[in-house]
């Protein structure tokens, strides 16, 4: 049995792609040859399992390209994107909207021009959402027609996405609206979201506009939690019509000097003048918090906040602490994050691991040994670092308190999963958690079946924009969470009521059933915590599916016993 025929057995057993695609990999050069009898493939299987392959092709395409490593999320080999297109799109199904999205992601416009016509046809014959943002990255000349003659029609009249196709194909009454309402707007959020669709329609109009904004001082605020530049924002707009320039990518953004060299790309593209100075430096930063000061490190410090910065290059990894699981890091959708761990911080000892590429899903992460060589090189990097009251995170007035690492050549064979560990005592924090005290839990039939009924209840109750039973069951969550950010409690429940209610009232609104999420529940906080997660990684409640079928609203839950009763705890 081939390669490729043990991966599409697989996924029609139900099997998600997990990457990375060793099989297809040798050395970061894809093995082309390999990949062939994917084409058959896809224009024979059912829709579930033509996704999976898009996800694969998708994966192999994105790793192989020389400058993966330097942040570079581009497909260029011309064999995938035939694959992606020839028999990607040849049945409406799930398959086909994963090709369309990941042709419009990652695939650079002048890769399309060879299939402008299959592109048009496509749209013309089945109109969707990803398709019109996908003419729009391409720009057919042909497709002008089309996307008029559709325009016409009550169902895409209003329609966001196929509005960016008109103005990207030449609509310029629809242009000059979306670059006016970028440029007057004052709301940060808002700016952001303009940002994406000025990138999107990438003319040149748009573009410079996007150029003129890169001095911009907005910045996204989530009280008490971060603060996030619109910047980062406009560099994305503006990378994804210049996939090529490195001065672009975010992860170039070390310190001002990134942002130095994305303003010299546009003086030199666009011959941009801005008439206010840089704003200081910023990417995304963590609030300083007030916490109890930590005796084992001498000096006294009332205030300080704790940051888990994790870094992947080419492999997976998951990260925990205090067996608590913070999420799952790809090198290709997730490769770096900076958070905040206070609420996860127990008073003593304190234990940070990572668990280095795990088995296919949650439950079996840490379980499902076996032999695997791997395809490229690959390191990963966690370091829990103490702040000082405003000082922004990476700054040299950090002190390091844990740090691991890890690597491994290209073509060594190791075990897997590997788990590493470190413990740091961190002397008194926050008290002692509710969650410490409980119960330790399992899982039997009953307990799986009371957990489901809790979770479609929440279903039930979010789909209708009441927030009472989350809160109520929550109510450790957030008197803890306050206890550990110095926020207030009922301010914080009042807020996340209305959110709710917000989201709630748009027309789009959807939390998904239980059912559809494939429930993969797993013990964690040494068996005192339930994860209420999915196969796919993602939490179990969770709402508003995009284009990809990946939820744009996600709610992680962490259930305890406490006092004879489930309850949300993290």
């Amino acid at each position: 049995m081939s390669q490729v025929e043990a991966a599409v057995e697989q996924f029609r057993d139900g099997v998600r792609y997990q990457p990375p695609p060793t099989a297809f990999l040798q050395q970061g050069q894809l093995l082309e040859q390999e990949l062939e009898l994917f084409g058959p493939a896809l224009r024979q299987e059912s829709g579930p399992v033509r996704e999976q392959i898009i996800r694969l092709l998708e994966d192999a395409g994105i790793r192989s390209c020389p400058l993966f490593h330097a942040g570079e999320k581009i497909i260029r080999q011309p064999r995938i994107i035939a694959m992606l297109v020839v028999d990607g799109l040849v049945h409406d199904d799930l398959g086909r909207e994963a090709a369309l999205s990941t042709l419009q992601q990652y695939v650079p416009a002048e890769s399309l021009k060879p299939y402008e016509s299959d592109l048009t046809n496509d749209l013309k014959e089945r109109p969707s959402t990803t398709a019109f943002l996908l003419i729009a990255k391409a720009k057919p000349a042909g497709a002008v027609p089309v996307v008029r003659k559709l325009m016409a029609a009550p169902r895409w009249q209003k329609e966001l996405k196929a509005r960016v196709a008109a103005a990207a194909l030449g609509d310029k009454g629809i242009e000059k609206e979306f670059i006016a309402s970028f440029q007057e707007t004052k709301d940060p959020k808002d700016k952001a979201s303009l940002a994406k669709i000025l990138g999107w329609v990438g003319t040149d109009a748009a573009l410079r506009a996007l150029a003129d904004a890169l001095r911009t001082d907005l910045v996204i605020e989530m009280p008490h939690v971060s603060r996030r530049s619109v910047r980062l924002d406009v560099l994305a707009a503006l990378c994804y019509n210049f996939p090529d320039q490195q001065a672009l990518y975010e992860r170039q953004l070390q310190d001002d000097s990134g942002y130095e060299r994305a303003e010299a790309f546009c003086v030199q593209r666009f011959g941009t003048k801005w008439d206010q100075p840089r704003p200081p430096f910023l990417k995304v930063m963590g609030f300083p918090n007030s916490v109890p000061n930590m005796q084992k490190y001498g000096k006294r410090m009332e205030k300080h906040y704790l940051m888990l910065s994790v870094i992947v290059v080419g492999v997976r990894a998951e990260v925990y602490v205090n067996d608590i699981p913070l999420g799952l890091y790809d090198p290709v959708k997730s490769p770096s994050e900076t958070q905040p761990v206070n609420q996860y911080l127990v008073d003593g000892k304190n234990e940070v691991a990572v668990v280095i590429e795990p088995g296919p899903t949650p439950s079996q992460s840490q379980s499902l040994r076996r032999e695997e060589k791997l395809a490229e090189s690959g390191s990963i990097q966690i370091q829990l670092t103490q702040y000082p009251e405003g000082v922004f995170p990476g700054s040299s007035s950090g002190q390091e308190l844990l740090k691991i690492e890890w690597s491994a050549d290209a073509g060594q064979t190791v075990t897997v999963p590997i788990r590493q560990s470190k413990i740091a005592d961190l002397g008194r924090m926050y008290g002692v958690w509710q969650w410490q005290t409980a119960p330790r839990l399992d899982l039997s039939t009953a307990r799986v079946a009371e957990v489901q009924r809790l979770l479609q209840q929440l279903v039930e109750s979010l789909q209708r924009g009441d927030g009472t039973l989350f809160v109520s069951l929550a109510g450790v969550k957030f008197e803890e969470n306050g206890r550990a950010y110095g926020l207030g409690v009922g301010e914080r429940k009042e807020k996340w009521r209305d959110d709710l209610a917000e989201m709630a009232g748009e027309k789009d609104w959807r939390v998904l059933p239980v059912a559809q999420t494939g429930m993969d529940l797993r013990l964690c906080a040494g068996g005192r915590m339930i994860e209420c997660i999915g196969r796919d990684w993602m939490p179990v409640l969770r709402a508003n599916p995009d284009a990809e079928g990946l939820p744009t609203v996600r709610y992680p839950i962490f259930l305890a016993d406490i006092g004879g009763k489930l309850q949300i705890v993290r």
